[in-house]
């Protein structure tokens, strides 16, 4: 495994961590059906992990999957070093580790399973900020999982007021 990224199980996330809170969420959420419909986040209920919340949109398009950023918080915001509400996943991040990321993503939401991992953050020039980060497949129409929550926060942090 790459210094970059390493895989984690959702029981090596710390308990005050907005990944394993936001995870906690979505497995007490999900539909008979095994989805997190996207009617089930209601942000008052999560208000002290919005800043580390990224919402991304899939697409299938003609060179295969593709993410969108729909909605980014201002702790991920921070993290990144600038806005990326309405880029790219694919032309945001460093060139090198792109497709593998956007196969990650594409695989997590055919899953339906959420994945966890320790990384350094993918964006040129944020290499040196190491990150804990969880990917949630969401359901906009409880049928189909079709956009992904990512939590996303520094390895170590943990929530106040918990």
């Amino acid at each position: 495994m790459s210094e970059h990224l390493k895989i984690l199980t959702f029981e090596q996330i710390s308990s005050g961590h907005p990944v394993k809170h936001f995870g906690e969420f979505w497995q007490a959420n999900k539909n008979e059906d095994g989805l997190f419909p996207r009617a089930a986040f209601n942000p008052a209920r999560c208000l002290n992990i919005l800043p580390w919340v990224v919402i991304l949109k899939y697409e299938q398009t003609e060179h295969g999957p593709e993410f969108f950023f729909r909605l980014c918080g201002t702790g991920f915001t921070e993290l990144v070093g600038r806005e990326l509400t309405g880029d790219n996943v694919r032309t945001s991040i460093r060139p090198d580790l792109a497709d593998s990321m956007v196969d990650d993503l594409a695989g997590c939401l055919e899953s339906g399973k959420p994945r966890f991992y320790d990384m350094l953050v993918p964006v040129q020039g944020r290499e040196f900020i190491r990150v804990q980060r969880g990917v949630f497949p969401v359901s906009s129409d409880g049928r189909q999982n079709d956009q992904l929550f990512i939590i996303v926060a520094e390895t170590g942090f943990t929530l106040k007021g918990l």
